[in-house]
């Protein structure tokens, strides 16, 4: 199986793997001591030859079985089983990532990196690369959890390790440092740290570029990835240099997915959608269309031969193809695009909601916004958009860490049609979200969302009031003090402090209680003279 999978009969390896865990799997239900270990490798494997099909789910069952029985031999004292488990719980990780949950990915990978840091301790000569590569896949799940700091401190990790390893086997372990740098320089860009993302690409780049040029076959690709990650750092800079650096890799995954189009024609359909989106940015409509449709083309038949791995790029490049027509006025030649992507990101938001329902949302908007302009099928728009809106309702009281890719993704106007199906707490963070561009608007949404007992939005109506009308600031910041919301009641009580004292007292405790800063400094400096040891 390994070896048909290194020559890249993915579908060979997965049934001859299949059949070695089917025959280790009974073997160890009679002797367990002796072929568990073997079972566990072979899951191991099967993990790898389902995710190269495209087929998570599936893989998912097998690494996690893999997981268990490891885990299990692990706690028994068995060492082999100890030193092989960080490596199945990284692969646990990358496959709950792969399927949309990185919420459940991260423990995972934490684990992974725990063990490998408690074994590199001992044997740093074995066990530091590892630990390297779950570092680099730490940051990666911290990243699609928005959480960019924690991932550039967990690149910048692994980095240290692969450029201390790389000092003494360069041809072995710079390939690893690249690649590590390239994914600090797209926690960096998440960021805002343009600069240093610039010159965390530029590193991996260069790395990659000196390793292509003494051994193209086995580095040219990365040299290649590397120059597409750059690209992207240059365009966040507003540099001229991307659109040459993205042409680049192009024309590096073009040569080599006409030699081997099954091992790089996704790189090249990556590398032309960024290449089409600079060719947008610089006015080149046509040519930007052209790419866009050479990517449609690539992933259709992708997906044709391999529909579980390649489906969701086909959508979103159907999407992309859509937006480029729309852009360029032709409204009607991007119907059929849309629909096509709402049609095929309904098949995957049916098989895995997690993964794929935002993202069926937007292209529900875009179905929409496109019959709008085309003047056609209004029946069909209007009820995409409502859906869409139920969507993105739902995913907020689900994930509302997401709120800022919904945001993004609608007008203001749009975001408000959604508020009317999204509830109090999505009216209130809808008004956080426009308090700088809109402030009339905001105010609105919050006084809807403390008209409907939003604690949150209740105490910001009392403190817009507080300077106008301190009555019913007063009255506001009460039922949100009484709703439990710590900054109300400190509020409150600043509000009482000079004609009832006493009350503003009792609301001060609360909001001490609760953790409040200001209130612990407020309550002393009242009870200064009241009670000088509570005060202290």
């Amino acid at each position: 199986g390994l070896r048909l999978s290194a020559a890249g009969y993915d579908y060979h390896a997965f049934e001859a793997t299949k059949d070695a865990v089917e025959i280790y799997r009974s073997l160890a239900a009679s002797n367990p001591q002796v072929f568990e270990r073997d079972l566990a490798s072979a899951l191991n494997n099967l993990d790898g030859c389902l995710a190269h099909l495209g087929r998570d789910n599936e893989a998912l069952s097998a690494i996690e079985e893999a997981v268990n029985i490891r885990r299990r031999l692990a706690a028994s004292g068995d060492l082999e089983a100890l030193a092989l488990l960080p490596g199945n719980l990284d692969n646990l990780g990358q496959r709950l990532n792969t399927l949309g949950h990185p919420e459940k990915a991260l423990p995972i990978i934490k684990d992974a990196v725990e063990v490998y840091r408690l074994l590199a301790a001992s044997t740093p000569e074995i066990f530091e690369s590892d630990l390297a590569i779950a570092l680099n896949n730490l940051g990666l799940t911290f990243s699609g959890l928005g959480r960019h700091g924690e991932a550039v401190r967990a690149a910048q990790e692994g980095i240290e390790i692969r450029r201390r390893l790389a000092s003494t086997d360069p041809q072995g372990l710079e390939p690893e440092l690249a690649e590590s740098l390239i994914s600090l320089s797209l926690h960096l860009l998440n960021l805002g740290h343009s600069e240093e993302a610039l010159k965390a690409a530029q590193e991996g780049v260069d790395i990659s570029s000196r390793l292509a040029k003494v051994n193209p076959q086995a580095f040219e690709h990365y040299f290649a990835k590397g120059l597409g990650n750059l690209s992207i750092s240059l365009v966040g800079l507003r540099r001229k240099e991307g659109f040459e650096t993205a042409k680049q890799a192009v024309e590096i995954f073009r040569r080599l997915a006409a030699a081997n189009p099954a091992a790089f024609e996704h790189d090249l359909a990556i590398a032309l959608n960024t290449f089409s989106g600079y060719l947008s940015r610089l006015g080149r409509y046509e040519e930007s269309l052209e790419a866009a449709l050479e990517v449609v083309e690539v992933y259709s038949r992708l997906a044709s031969i391999n529909p579980q791995a390649f489906e969701e790029y086909l959508a979103k490049t159907l999407d992309n193809l859509a937006n480029y027509l729309t852009r360029m006025g032709r409204f009607r030649e991007a119907l059929q695009p849309t629909r096509d992507a709402v049609d095929i990101q309904r098949r995957l938001a049916a098989n895995n909601p997690t993964k794929a329902e935002l993202d069926l949302a937007n292209m529900l908007h875009a179905f929409a916004d496109v019959r709008t302009k085309a003047k056609t099928e209004m029946r069909e728009a209007n009820a995409a958009k409502a859906e869409a809106s139920r969507i993105y309702a739902r995913r907020f009281k689900q994930r509302p860490d997401e709120l800022a890719k919904i945001m993004g993704a609608l007008s203001d106007d749009e975001l408000e049609k959604v508020a009317e199906v999204g509830g109090p707490d999505f009216t209130f963070y809808l008004g956080v979200f426009l308090r700088h561009r809109a402030p009339g608007r905001a105010r609105l949404l919050w006084q809807k969302a403390a008209d409907a007992g939003q604690p949150q939005a209740m105490n910001n109506v009392g403190a817009m009031l507080l300077s106008t009308d301190p009555i019913a600031a007063g009255q506001w910041l009460l039922k949100a003090a009484r709703a439990g919301h710590r900054d109300a009641m400190y509020n409150l009580g600043s509000l009482l402090s000079d004609r009832d004292p006493v009350e503003a007292i009792q609301w001060w405790r609360k909001a001490a209680r609760a953790g409040d800063r200001d209130a612990m400094l407020g309550l002393s400096a009242l009870l200064a003279d009241i009670n000088p040891a509570e005060a202290n």
